[in-house]
């Protein structure tokens, strides 16, 4: 029994469809920022600690702080020091 035509180059077409769709997704380089984005606020203004708790989701309330850490020696010493220090949860963010 014999494969119509047609339906081999149906098959051919979607899959090279599929392996193209693959390669855009995977091959896409990420984003950069290009354009400075200017700030409206001082961080003592109260207006700050509202846009950036819109901006970023969840509440950001006093108590908390922020760390720049660079690259694994600085990073994953605090990360274990924080994980054992910890009373109720972590949250941590790491970024390029």
């Amino acid at each position: 029994m014999s494969v119509p035509l047609w339906s081999i180059v149906l098959a051919w077409i979607a899959t090279v469809s599929i392996f193209g769709l693959v390669l855009v997704i995977f091959a896409r380089s990420e984003k950069e920022i290009t354009q400075r984005v200017g700030h409206l606020y001082s961080i003592t203004d109260p207006q700050f600690l509202r846009s950036m708790s819109g901006l970023l989701g969840p509440a950001l309330i006093s108590g908390n702080r922020v760390e720049t850490l660079l690259n694994g020696d600085e990073i994953f010493p605090a990360m274990l020091k924080a994980i054992r220090a910890a009373e109720k949860t972590i949250t941590s963010q790491t970024g390029r």
